[in-house]
C-alpha cells in the first residue's frame, strides 16, 4: 500500500499559468471556470449545455511573453549595461511577430530577465530557440532567487553560473531548438519554503558575437496526475486525460480512459509527461443534467516514502443541517447527496528521513491544514480533496523506528438536498 499526495501552493496546475483557462461548451455565468481551482469543491463550475464532447483545457505556460509580442516587452526587464543594447526585433524570429534581439557591442552586457514564482522541488520544462549571428556565444539562465544556484544544461544545479541554453560559435544563421527537464530545488534546501523565484535571463557579454536572437521561451510544469472532485457526472459518460504540444490542434496525447466513481476519481500516470496543455474531455454523452465540477486538479504526485502500516481508518459522515425543538424533537433540513470520509493512516517510519517528509513535505507544505491537499490511496483506488490536522505526534519507539499517522478531511460537497 502506498500514498500519493499533491500539498501546499501551487501543487494544482490548473490557473496557475499565464493564460487563462477555456471550455469547449458554454459555462454557466453564476459558477465560472474560475470555480474549478479554488481549492473548495463546494463551489463547483458548471456548464450550461450539455453536448458530444465537453472539455476543460488548461495551458501550464509559466512565463510571460516568451514570444516578445508585446511591443515593449514589459514582462522582461531591461538590465542592459556599457554599450550593450537588448531590444525586440520583427526582422528576425522563430515564430509569431517578433524576438529578442541582444547586441554585447564593444563593451558590456546585453540582458533582460523574468523572475517567476514556482513550487520549491518540482518539476519543470524549458524550451528556448536561439539563433546568433558571428561567432561568440549567448546564453539563457535559470537562477533559484534564494540560494543563489543555478541549472545547467542537463537538469543540474550548482553555485557556477552555467546557463540552461547556451548557443556557440553557430554562424549557420538558423534558430536551434535548446530543452532541458529539470527539478527545482527542494523544500529544505530553499530555506523551508513551499515557493521559490527562479530568475530566467537572456544574457549576451561575447564582444565577438555581433547579434543573438531568443524566441519561444517556454516554461511549463510536468504532470503526472489529474483529480475530479464533487462532479455529478452519469454513468454514460467517458472522461479523458489528454496532453499536446499545440493546443490539441494536430496533436492529442491521451491515456485510458478514467474509471468513474462517486464522489471523486483520478487518473495517474507512473512516467510523467512534459507537454504544455492538458484538458479532461468528455464524451460518448451527452448526459441529462448539465455537467458540474467541484475541483479539477492536474499537478505531480509525490508518493511517500513510508507506506502506511498497520492497516487505516475511515469514518463516513453525511453533513446535515438540523433543527432542534425544545422538546427534543430533531428536524433535518437539508443533507449532503455523498458521504465525506475522515481518513487516518498510521505509519511506522525506519528513517528520520521518512519522518522529515511527512513533516515538511505533506504538513509543512500545506500549512497543518490552511492550504488544501489532495491523498490518492493506491490501494483502495480513493481519492480525497480535503485538509490534514494542525498538528503531528511523532512517536521514537525504538532507535530506529518511528509511529505516527495523518489524519484527514475531506472537503464538503457541492450537492445538498432540501428535505
Amino acid at each position: 500500500m502506498s500514498l500519493l499526495y499533491l500539498a501546499g501552493e501551487l501543487s494544482n496546475n490548473l490557473g496557475r499559468g499565464v493564460n487563462p483557462v477555456t471550455t469547449a461548451a458554454s459555462g454557466d455565468a453564476l459558477f465560472p471556470l474560475a470555480n474549478l481551482y479554488i481549492g473548495r469543491p463546494s463551489v463547483p463550475f458548471s456548464w450550461s449545455q450539455t453536448i458530444a464532447n465537453m472539455a476543460v483545457v488548461m495551458d501550464g505556460e509559466l512565463l510571460t511573453d516568451g514570444g516578445f509580442e508585446d511591443p515593449s516587452i514589459p514582462a522582461w526587464i531591461d538590465a542592459d549595461s556599457g554599450t550593450a543594447a537588448s531590444t525586440r526585433d520583427t526582422g528576425v524570429k522563430h515564430e509569431g511577430a517578433a524576438s529578442l534581439k541582444l547586441v554585447p557591442g564593444a563593451s558590456g552586457t546585453a540582458q533582460r530577465f523574468q523572475d517567476l514564482t514556482v513550487r520549491s522541488g518540482e518539476r519543470l520544462k524549458l524550451s528556448v530557440h536561439i539563433r546568433q549571428d558571428g561567432a561568440g556565444s549567448v546564453e539563457l539562465f535559470i537562477q533559484n532567487t534564494i540560494t543563489g544556484n543555478f541549472v545547467d544544461s542537463v537538469g543540474s544545479w550548482s553555485p557556477a553560473s552555467n546557463a540552461a541554453a547556451v548557443n556557440v560559435a553557430d554562424t549557420s544563421a538558423a534558430f536551434v531548438a535548446h530543452t532541458v527537464e529539470f527539478q527545482v530545488e527542494g523544500f529544505a534546501a530553499c530555506g523551508d519554503v513551499s515557493t521559490v523565484d527562479l530568475r530566467v535571463i537572456a544574457f549576451a557579454n561575447d564582444a565577438t558575437l555581433t547579434a543573438a536572437y531568443m524566441d519561444a521561451v517556454t516554461i511549463f510544469p510536468a504532470v503526472n496526475f489529474m483529480g475530479v472532485f464533487s462532479h455529478n457526472f452519469e454513468t454514460r459518460l467517458v472522461a479523458r486525460m489528454e496532453s499536446s504540444v499545440d493546443n490539441f490542434s494536430s496533436s492529442t496525447s491521451h491515456t485510458p480512459d478514467a474509471a468513474l466513481r462517486q464522489p471523486s476519481f483520478y487518473k495517474y500516470l507512473t512516467t510523467p509527461v512534459y507537454e504544455r496543455f492538458w484538458r479532461i474531455l468528455l464524451t460518448t454523452g451527452p448526459q441529462v443534467a448539465f455537467p458540474r465540477i467541484g475541483e479539477l486538479v492536474f499537478g505531480y504526485t509525490e508518493t511517500l516514502a513510508a507506506a502506511p502500516s498497520w492497516g487505516f481508518q475511515t469514518i463516513h459522515r453525511k453533513d446535515q443541517q438540523r433543527n432542534r425543538t425544545p422538546g427534543g424533537e430533531q428536524h433535518v433540513t437539508a443533507r449532503g447527496a455523498s458521504r465525506r470520509r475522515l481518513s487516518r493512516w498510521f505509519f511506522a517510519p525506519q528513517a528520520e528521513a521518512e519522518v522529515t517528509e511527512i513533516r515538511d513535505e505533506v504538513l509543512e507544505r500545506c500549512g497543518y491544514g490552511e492550504a488544501p491537499a489532495v491523498v490518492v490511496d493506491t490501494i483502495k483506488g480513493d481519492v480525497i480533496h480535503g485538509r490534514f490536522t494542525d498538528s503531528l505526534e511523532v512517536r521514537r519507539q525504538f532507535v530506529e523506528q518511528w509511529a505516527t499517522d495523518l489524519l484527514f478531511e475531506e472537503d464538503p460537497h457541492m450537492n445538498w438536498i432540501e428535505t
